[in-house]
């Protein structure tokens, strides 16, 4: 999937939470509290996007229509590494993975909507968490899909 230096945290989760640190469960992707909508609700205007099944998503309809008729409008990051992008992606994207996100936070705008990419949604998933814990007024979506790239810019959600 594409996860660098990953490791097992021996203190477990009390002890991480303890230190201040964000922990991220599946009822934080699921169930947002009422602070977390109500600082949603402050922070970007709402864009024409079509949200998807989960908080975040975009609706895969909608963003294979985008594509097709307006991929200008967003600003499109795809998460996976080069080896991954240069055998395939699509011509408007630009690649950074969560890595380089997380280096470059300040130099992100609210110019357009983001709509962050990856194979499965997993990356992208983890990169849209990194830009709520740390912008989130900015107007941020990820595709929740398995998706393959064609060498000539094609894209098919499985």
């Amino acid at each position: 999937m594409g996860y660098e230096n990953v490791v097992v945290f021996p203190q477990g989760d009390e002890y991480w939470a303890d230190q201040g640190y964000k922990l991220w469960t599946i009822e934080d992707i699921t169930e947002p509290d009422e602070a977390e909508v109500a600082e949603a609700e402050e922070a970007a205007e709402p864009s024409d996007i079509k949200e998807g099944e989960f908080p975040g998503s975009i609706d895969e309809d909608f963003f294979v229509e985008l594509m097709e008729t307006d991929p200008g409008s967003i600003r499109l990051i795809d998460v996976r590494d080069e080896d991954e992008f240069s055998r395939g992606h699509l011509p408007q994207a630009e690649r950074m993975n969560v890595d380089e996100i997380r280096a470059n936070m300040d130099e992100f705008d609210d110019e357009k909507p983001i709509v962050l990419i990856c194979a499965t949604g997993a990356r992208s998933g983890e990169a849209y968490f990194t830009f709520q814990d740390q912008r989130p007024e900015l107007d941020v979506y990820y595709l929740d899909a398995n998706v393959s790239y064609g060498e000539d810019g094609s894209f098919e959600i499985e």
